[in-house]
């Protein structure tokens, strides 16, 4: 099953990298939903890859912030800390609030087109590549 999940996570994590290279996050385009439903769903994968990685057990979960919260705390740390890296002045409690907006992505984003939905881009950029470089610290 890890090889699996890793493939998948591969595919989905260089699809967000493709429409990476052709998402201005100052605007929304024909990209930017497909960016964010890629990456939410990237950093799925990845969070639940690192859990299978350290033997940790979650249910069909995912919401982006219940499986953060199940990391070991050696993930969970470097994770934070690239994002106070990007956001000094930040509070863990405002970058904890900012998790839970992304929370739901993947699903939300989805059908964006059924609801009015705002959410900051460069947090999620910058919540997606803390998540996408943790990964990549596992085989």
């Amino acid at each position: 099953m890890i090889q699996q999940m890793s493939l998948n996570y591969r595919g989905f994590y260089e699809t967000w990298c493709l429409l990476n290279k052709t998402t201005d996050l100052t605007s929304v385009d024909v990209y930017t939903i497909p960016w964010v439903v890629n990456g939410a769903f990237a950093c799925e994968l990845g969070l639940k890859y690192i859990l299978t990685q350290n033997d940790i057990s979650f249910k069909r979960e995912h919401y982006l912030h219940a499986l953060f919260n199940l990391l070991p705390l050696k993930d969970k740390l470097a994770i934070s800390k690239e994002l106070h890296d990007n956001y000094p002045n930040c509070s863990d409690k405002q970058l904890n609030q900012d998790i839970l907006l992304i929370s739901n992505a993947f699903c939300d984003f989805r059908y964006a087109y059924e609801h009015l939905l705002t959410l900051n881009l460069t947090f999620c950029k910058v919540w997606f590549e803390a998540v996408f470089n943790r990964v990549a610290t596992y085989p």
